[in-house]
């Protein structure tokens, strides 16, 4: 979008669902103003909205490691045999480990 003016924030981030616009309200009525409160406000929403997405993926991911490292114990213990007890315990020690690795 290209508004000269700045106004375009108004637009994205509209007043009801944001209440961070409440910021952009004392600029809105000086064009000369609203250009830099608008680049601001929209790089401050940017980082607002990506910190609390990532959190969000980060923690899911480490949850779902946790139901991943069990359910591969249980698969590796089940179709190991006796002579082959080796694998379950390799897993148990390094598993952690390699999830941790796949978060990242």
């Amino acid at each position: 979008m290209k508004d000269p003016w700045g106004y375009e924030e108004l637009v994205v981030h509209a007043p009801g669902p944001n209440f961070l616009t409440v910021f952009l309200f004392g600029s809105m009525f000086k064009p000369g103003m609203m250009q830099g409160t608008a680049k601001s406000f929209a790089k401050i929403i940017f980082w607002i909205e990506n910190f609390f997405y990532i959190s969000h993926m980060f923690l899911q991911h480490l949850v779902l490691m946790v139901f991943c490292y069990f359910k591969l114990t249980m698969n590796i213990a089940e179709a190991a045999h006796k002579c082959q007890k080796l694998g379950v315990i390799v897993w148990i020690i390094f598993g952690p480990f390699y999830l941790i690795a796949a978060v990242f």
